[in-house]
């Protein structure tokens, strides 16, 4: 079985700030210590792979903190799904394998690595080039986990928080370095 997880990425914005607002929003989550400008948190349901969810938190964390938000979804290491929020409007839906439920075509759709890289402050030619390369690519991973990691770490994403979700923490399922006092939980 592969990996299953969701989780939402803050840029320029600390734990704190994101921690009232998913306490306003009265959402059951947990929010990650900053790792520099990065927030990583993780809400319930959206760890179910509700995309009603993960469309609501990120939304509404981005438009509250005038601030980029990154959802990721993980389905079974199968598909790798974001979306990018900034201001509290959605800016671009990504799905490396649209096609999975029903045989369709597993062409990703979504690219938008311009984007992508803008609202991390990553805007070099260089690494706009392969953020599309591993967005666009069908064959090059085996693994949605792959993926991601090959994305975050062009992005500067803090591997160690978003390579997981709400469950995994929950569990104690964690990377090493990484444990509960790290977290805040939010109910």
């Amino acid at each position: 079985m592969g990996s299953f997880y969701a989780n939402f990425t803050a840029f320029g914005i600390g734990a704190s700030r994101v921690a009232d607002i998913l306490k306003g929003l009265q959402r059951d989550a947990f929010v990650a210590s900053s790792v520099g400008d990065f927030t990583v948190f993780y809400d319930r349901e959206a760890d179910e792979q509700v995309e009603a969810a993960i469309v609501l938190v990120g939304s509404q964390v981005s438009q509250t903190c005038n601030c980029p938000v990154l959802a990721v979804l993980n389905h079974d290491d199968d598909i790798l799904c974001y979306w990018l929020f900034k201001a509290g409007e959605q800016i671009t839906f990504y799905n490396s394998n649209p096609g999975y439920f029903d045989d369709g075509d597993r062409t990703p759709i979504g690219v938008d690595a311009e984007a992508l890289c803008e609202a991390f402050q990553r805007s070099d030619e260089e690494t706009i080039d392969e953020v599309d390369a591993i967005l666009s690519e069908e064959e090059d991973y085996v693994f949605a986990l792959d993926r991601h990691q090959a994305l975050s770490d062009w992005l500067g994403l803090p591997w160690e928080y978003v390579c997981i979700g709400y469950n995994y923490i929950k569990s104690g399922n964690l990377m090493e370095g990484v444990n509960q006092e790290n977290f805040q939980r939010v109910e």
